[in-house]
């Protein structure tokens, strides 16, 4: 996330998911975001990644539009050249 300029990490360990959205609107914290992973009670194939902000968590118009901001922070070699695995 550095590499793609994120200037404050913060790795809140293991943590629920109200509390990774609590950490954006909480004072004293108010994170910009918070991506957590998570395996939850779900099937693995929707096992991933949550995405948070003050607003809450994303729709598929944000997460489309994170798709393609990091499919151009690849493609422009935003992290060193790595890439993810294609089959």
């Amino acid at each position: 996330m550095r590499l793609a300029g994120v200037e404050k990490v913060v790795d809140c360990g293991m943590a629920t998911t109200p509390a990774m959205f609590m950490a954006t609107i909480t004072e004293g914290w108010e994170f910009t975001g918070s991506i957590m992973i998570t395996a939850s009670h779900l099937p693995p194939n929707r096992n991933g990644l949550k995405f948070f902000t003050k607003e809450g968590g994303t729709r598929k118009s944000d997460i489309a539009q994170i798709i393609e901001v990091a499919n151009d922070s690849v493609e422009a070699g935003a992290f060193g050249g790595w890439a993810p695995y294609k089959a």
